[in-house]
């Protein structure tokens, strides 16, 4: 009777080989199918979209390169980096800060939000952009542990805006 469980447990263990190797071709499915999904919404709105990890304090920023591939930027020490962009004046990240002074406590207004500011991380001068944000929550404690969203370059909708303004 043993070699007939042993033969079973082998069974057993191949089928589960074989169901794990199912479920990662279709995990790589999915994840294929949503890249390029991604890849469509990039191109379509342009922008960057930006994943801040505040218990890694690390910062990735995903945009398309000029071929239309995906490309990611990974800032680490953000934090650190911040605090130097914002002795430069950049008023993007100043609204990051304070947030993060908080230690992710709290979000600043509401846990999503859209807002325009000045910054010059993403191009070497200064530029409008529109920031629409969201704070992660960790399901575990509750405890604030991201900040997800999408930068937009809105710098020629402001100035047209601005020229509406001056003609009024």
């Amino acid at each position: 009777m043993g070699l007939e469980n042993a033969k079973s447990t082998i069974l057993d263990i191949n089928q589960d080989i074989t169901d794990s190797g199912k479920t990662l071709n279709s995990l790589k499915r999915q994840l294929r199918q949503r890249t390029a999904l991604f890849s469509i919404f990039l191109s379509r709105m342009g922008g960057t979209t930006f994943e801040y990890d505040i218990d890694m304090d690390t910062t990735y920023l995903t945009s398309l390169d000029d071929d239309g591939k995906i490309k990611e930027d990974i800032i680490p020490n953000f934090r650190r980096w911040m605090h130097s962009m914002i002795a430069d004046g950049d008023e993007l990240l100043v609204r990051m800060r304070d947030f993060l002074v908080s230690d992710g406590a709290s979000a600043p207004g509401e846990m999503y939000g859209t807002f325009e500011s000045q910054a010059k991380f993403l191009t070497e001068e200064y530029r409008w952009y529109r920031v629409d944000y969201q704070v992660i929550r960790d399901d575990i404690d509750n405890h604030i542990s991201a900040m997800i969203g999408y930068v937009q370059d809105i710098e020629n909708e402001v100035m047209n805006r601005k020229n509406l303004e001056d003609k009024v």
